[in-house]
């Protein structure tokens, strides 16, 4: 489907859209991990190359432990990478784009992990997370 992949510039809280010519294509406002550790996880967003091994309708995922059943933290989309506890997604709370505060995951406003999904990225789609 694509022949893109992904770069997180964690030091610009941004994710961007790379062509096969290397070059940006992209450039989309993320927050990332917290680097403190709560609720049993380490927060931290995790350098590396990972591949995006699932893609998930997240629009009906609830928060863990929520038993209201009224938060929806993903967005409608949520990208699961083949590392333990991390993936890309949407939220609940666009006011959270641009700050370190999740449990490690990369987290996108939900129109842009729409237009991932729908346009760049597939099984398999490299993603680079650098400092």
């Amino acid at each position: 489907m694509t022949n893109f992949r992904l770069e997180v510039r964690k030091r610009e809280h941004a994710l961007y859209v790379i062509d096969e010519a290397n070059e940006q294509y992209e450039r989309m406002p993320c927050a990332l991990g917290s680097n403190v550790p709560m609720d049993g996880y380490d927060c931290i967003t995790h350098e590396g190359q990972f591949q995006v091994s699932q893609i998930y309708e997240s629009q009906d995922f609830g928060w863990p432990g929520d038993s209201t059943g009224r938060r929806r933290p993903y967005g409608p989309f949520l990208l699961e990478l083949n590392h333990k506890f991390m993936g890309i997604h949407g939220t609940d709370e666009p006011d959270s784009i641009g700050l370190d505060l999740t449990h490690g995951c990369i987290r996108l406003r939900n129109e842009d992990i729409t237009k991932l999904v729908r346009k760049y990225v597939d099984i398999g789609t490299i993603i680079e997370i650098t400092e």
